[in-house]
């Protein structure tokens, strides 16, 4: 029997939060202040939108890199569109009189 090749790109999950409603981003707070990971999800508070099931970690490696990568996109992008703030100056809406600096207090 002939086995089948592995695909030669990663098929990266789309992801939805865990629905468990005890799941705190993939912490179930427990009796006396324990912590437990959360057993729907494995711990990492998201799910496989199409299956709604756990995502295998390899691929949630993966999957999680991928959305670095565009969130870091997304910041370049934004810090080339936004303007330098101007410096601070306390007297700059000052006016000159009597030969001193008039502020208005």
């Amino acid at each position: 029997m002939k086995e089948k090749s592995k695909p030669l790109a990663v098929v990266i999950p789309d992801l939805i939060r865990c629905d468990n409603p005890a799941c705190h981003g993939g912490v179930i707070s427990g009796l006396f202040g324990s912590k437990n990971p959360c057993y729907k999800c494995n711990g990492s508070g998201l799910l496989d939108k199409n299956t709604v099931e756990a995502v295998d970690p390899v691929l949630m490696v993966y999957a999680l890199t991928e959305q670095i990568k565009q969130l870091q996109i997304k910041i370049k992008a934004l810090e080339a569109n936004q303007k330098p703030a101007p410096e601070f100056n306390p007297h700059a809406g000052a006016s000159k009189r009597h030969g001193g600096t008039y502020r208005g207090d």
